[in-house]
């Protein structure tokens, strides 16, 4: 028979236990690495440019101290970021010499943009630097690349009048151009996939800096990891008809009143993309449905009397004009990707997969591949000053 427990054996027992449970609680925290976030130099945006035999990478590092201090509101924004920089033969190693230009331990965890100076991205390529990030295990797969006309450490030294972090006001920029079709999807997962698949070809929106503001200004255009041209606004509108958008930009047809110029804006494009072989051709036909608004119509004069409306009379004659506008901008924009580029960023590669052809031959198929592109637009939207 076992014999009792007395009251004091009891309690020392108890203070075992809980001696032993607080042990195993410290030991299982998983906290011994870590630091105090004012230990940290939170990195914002980079940026990397081609120095003769070298590679520069800027850094926008916010001032911790600084942000704590006027994240109420009402002052006046000013030193709430620093920018460091390091010179090396290498992305990586530039990367890792940042640290000796901080006190504090460099965290890329919160890393918005990736800029890429102009000299860089069309001389030795950025696939060095796509890499380096993507391989990182702080770096999120949907930070921003973008390119910059000129300098990218200009950009990344830049202030934004009234933006306490120009980086925050570029993601915003970028995202909100993406949304509404006036930049192209530039996320680093998806522009690292696209420098990997062979025959396709990555787009980066191009960031203009004119004073205290930056600007979208068309976007760049990659064979391989190299930029090889560029497009204009109204070619992103004409991709994102393809590659889809929120909306997609304004599109002009002859006013039906007989005078002017009708604008529609085009909203929730929808694309269906098929690839075949036709003898010794592939043949490409892309079918793009969307909704349009009307935004202006300049026929209609000030004070006209104008009864029932001209616009509700012709809305199917509207459509017809609008879906041949759009048949004719997309095919071209195809046209010029072929005949001046020879690459596919329309991402038509990945829809031919029941076609028989060589590794890496795609490019060579693009370029003589047959075009159809067909389009319905339906108008939806009037306005009240267009009727």
């Amino acid at each position: 028979m076992r014999a009792p427990v007395t009251g004091g054996a009891a309690r020392c027992r108890r203070t075992a236990l809980a001696v032993a449970v607080a042990s195993l609680l410290s030991f299982c925290a998983g906290c011994w690495g870590a630091r105090d976030i004012d230990m940290r130099s939170f990195v914002l945006m980079l940026g990397v440019d081609a120095r003769a035999a070298a590679v520069r990478v800027s850094a926008q590092v916010a001032v911790n101290e600084r942000m704590a201090r006027e994240a109420g509101g009402g002052a006046e924004v000013r030193d709430t970021f620093r920018v460091i920089h390091s010179d090396a033969g290498g992305v990586a190693e530039a990367l890792n010499l940042l640290q000796d230009s901080s006190p504090l331990q460099m965290y890329l965890g919160h890393l918005k943009v990736v800029v890429l100076g102009e000299e860089y991205a069309k001389g030795p390529g950025v696939r060095e630097i796509v890499d380096s990030l993507v391989r990182d295990p702080e770096v999120r797969g949907q930070v921003l690349v973008a390119c910059a006309r000129g300098s990218a450490e200009d950009l990344v030294r830049a202030s934004v009048k009234g933006e306490r972090l120009p980086a925050s006001y570029v993601e915003r920029l970028i995202n909100t151009g993406q949304e509404f079709g006036h930049a192209p999807a530039s996320r680093l997962a998806q522009f690292s996939a696209q420098l990997d698949t062979p025959g396709a070809g990555a787009v980066a929106p191009v960031l203009v800096l004119s004073g205290d503001t930056i600007d979208v200004g068309g976007a760049w255009v990659f064979k391989g990891d190299t930029a090889v041209g560029e497009i204009g606004h109204d070619d992103l509108h004409d991709l994102a008809l393809v590659s889809g958008a929120r909306s997609v930009g304004t599109y002009s047809v002859p006013s039906p009143r007989g005078r002017g110029v009708l604008y529609a804006l085009l909203r929730s494009p929808r694309s269906r993309v098929s690839v075949r072989n036709t003898g010794d051709r592939v043949r490409i036909e892309v079918r793009i449905s969307a909704e349009a608004e009307v935004v202006e119509d300049s026929g209609h004069l000030p004070g006209e009397v104008v009864g029932q409306s001209r616009l509700g009379a012709n809305v199917e004659e509207i459509g017809r004009e609008l879906s041949r506008k759009v048949e004719t901008r997309v095919a071209g924009l195809i046209g010029k990707m072929q005949r001046e580029y020879g690459v596919d960023i329309f991402g038509f590669v990945r829809h031919s997969g029941g076609l028989k052809f060589e590794p890496g031959r795609w490019d060579e198929l693009f370029r003589t591949a047959e075009v159809s592109v067909k389009a319905d637009v339906r108008l939806r939207k009037f306005g009240m000053g267009a009727a």
